[in-house]
């Protein structure tokens, strides 16, 4: 790497170093090298550069250096950004059994991730090229809180490519990215393109197939993703193995994030049957977990807890905390779908110790909003909107978009409730907009009709028959019973208001047949409307002359 190119990179790392510090927010930089040689040029010039803007530069060396082992590393470099030190992570400890790095030092820098934001830490971390592919699958969640990667000795010029990877090089599906960012994508694309052409073994190109699946996935790239997943199946057997297993669940997530969730199904199905013959309890009990979020998805509650169930043994048997307080997660949301706010509470509950016991703020979020959502039924509105801000502020300190979305809507259902209309709508708008930014679907369709029924509140029916229809159609697109049964529900009641009873019974008889389907607790009670406006449909025809 020339002189210039690496005064300019370290030029640059200073300057971001510069503004987090004068700002006094966070900073998580990457650095993906190939030669040592060139990634101690860096160092010796960000030492240097950075002295200008009266800023000092530390070395944090996990891999050499037992006082900068995982359960200190953390605590160093925060006392490192208290004193104006920009921290550099220089490398990484390896496995002592395979020639890969640390899956447990990775699981924990990733696991206390939120520390980056919450101390506001400023970090470069050095990660050689070889290893970025395992970084990003054992920690991706840290991946993703960085603000900046760089390539500094790696061409980044894309190649014509044909076939697979002419619609791979587009990725349609991903938001909008930096320059820096964009270019890095491509030239991850084209490496794996290339080592793929290179690779003889037909089991070693699907393996770095379904590592760039992973790739793709984390950037919610779901289309493409599903796209290589079916390329890489060509290249093995069809004998049961670990790795056929691995494609068969990461295609089947890839579809039921697309809506596809019959054909995920399928793939999930042969997934199990692998993990089960070849003894993989951590696979099985994963895939069974997602299974079952297909079953909520349709509604099949006994289905889905029955399945949840067998997931939550096998998580604990093995020791996996996520999967368990995922599990926990899942139970009560279908004990709360059932109206037994009781038992989803309590569960609630084990999931909140749980995930403050291992560090996981993100969990503690999502739980501290699930918990909110409960106290808001049974009518204990303070209780729920001081916790659904609880969960907001974690969310937002972590950078995740989808839970500040979903908090969002749920506190604007509280102050719905509160008669505060003018508050309601702005929270409702502000989740909205992020739904959409992120691509989340079903719950674009639940904000709307949560808007639409301020608009009933305020008296702007066409405004609110319009967002409703709007809600209508995304739930029908995804195949969202639960959402469908809801909108019909409120078009029943907006048609009815408008005395249309022949489309009010339309929409309630929908509402009706898609409870009993789903053994919603509210069935008789939608039963007992549908009777009603047919009865003022009758009335109504007999009047006509």
């Amino acid at each position: 790497m020339k002189n210039s190119e690496t005064a300019k990179l370290a030029a640059q790392l200073a300057d971001q170093a510069s503004r987090a510090f004068s700002a006094e927010r966070p900073l998580f930089l990457v650095v993906i090298y190939q030669h040592e040689s060139n990634k101690l040029d860096l160092i010796r010039a960000l030492r240097k550069t950075i002295r200008t803007q009266d800023l000092m530069v530390q070395s944090f060396d996990p891999a050499q250096r037992d006082e900068h082992d995982k359960t200190k590393l953390y605590e160093l470099i925060s006392a490192a950004s208290k004193d104006k030190t920009l921290s550099l992570i220089v490398t990484l400890p390896k496995d002592s059994t395979q020639p890969k790095l640390d899956d447990s030092f990775l699981h924990f820098l990733n696991i206390h991730r939120d520390r980056i934001a919450r101390e506001k830490l400023r970090i470069v971390l050095f990660l050689q090229q070889a290893a970025s592919e395992q970084f990003m699958l054992s920690a991706g969640d840290l991946w993703d809180f960085r603000q900046q990667t760089y390539w500094l000795d790696t061409e980044q010029t894309v190649t014509d490519s044909r076939g697979l990877w002419q619609s791979v090089a587009v990725i349609p599906e991903v938001a909008a990215i930096s320059t820096e960012e964009q270019e890095a994508f491509s030239a991850h694309i084209t490496k794996t393109e290339e080592l793929v052409a290179q690779t003889e073994d037909n089991e070693e190109k699907a393996r770095l197939l379904l590592d760039l699946c992973h790739w793709l996935q984390r950037r919610h790239a779901w289309q493409t993703s599903a796209q290589v997943l079916r390329n890489a199946q060509q290249h093995i057997s069809t004998r049961p193995s670990c790795l056929l297993g691995d494609l068969e669940h990461a295609l089947g997530y890839s579809l039921s994030r697309e809506s596809l969730n019959s054909e995920a199904l399928d793939h999930y199905r042969k997934s199990l049957v692998i993990s089960r013959e070849i003894g993989d309890k951590q696979g099985e009990g994963a895939t069974l977990s997602n299974i079952a979020q297909i079953y909520d998805s349709w509604g099949q509650y006994d289905q889905a807890l029955k399945t949840t169930e067998e997931s939550l043994v096998i998580s604990r048997e093995v020791g996996d905390k996520q999967g368990e307080w995922l599990n926990l997660n899942n139970i009560a949301q279908i004990f709360k779908a059932w109206g037994k706010y009781d038992q989803a509470l309590k569960i609630l509950g084990e999931s909140l110790a749980l995930s403050r016991e291992v560090g996981d703020k993100q969990g503690e979020g999502v739980t501290l909003n699930n918990s909110a959502q409960i106290y808001f039924t049974w009518g204990q509105y303070e209780k729920a909107l001081k916790t659904s801000e609880e969960s907001l502020a974690i969310r937002r300190e972590i950078g995740d978009k989808k839970g500040e979305g979903v908090t969002l809507n749920n506190s604007a259902q509280i102050y719905f409730t509160w008669g505060q209309y003018e508050k309601a709508l702005k929270t409702s708008e502000e989740s909205l907009a992020i739904r959409r930014e992120i691509g989340d679907k079903k719950g674009e369709g639940v904000t709307l009709n949560n808007i639409a029924q301020i608009y009933i509140t305020w008296g702007q029916y066409d405004q609110a028959l319009k967002t409703t229809k709007e809600s209508l159609a995304i739930s029908l697109e995804i195949g969202d019973k639960q959402g469908e049964g809801i909108t019909c529900w409120n078009l029943a009641h907006e048609w009815e208001r408008r005395e249309q009873f022949d489309k009010a019974v339309e929409f309630a008889s929908r509402c009706v047949a898609i409870e009993e389907e789903t053994n919603n607790p509210d069935l008789e009670k939608s039963k007992a409307y549908l009777q009603q406006i047919q009865e003022k449909l009758t009335r109504a025809q007999k009047e006509e002359p």
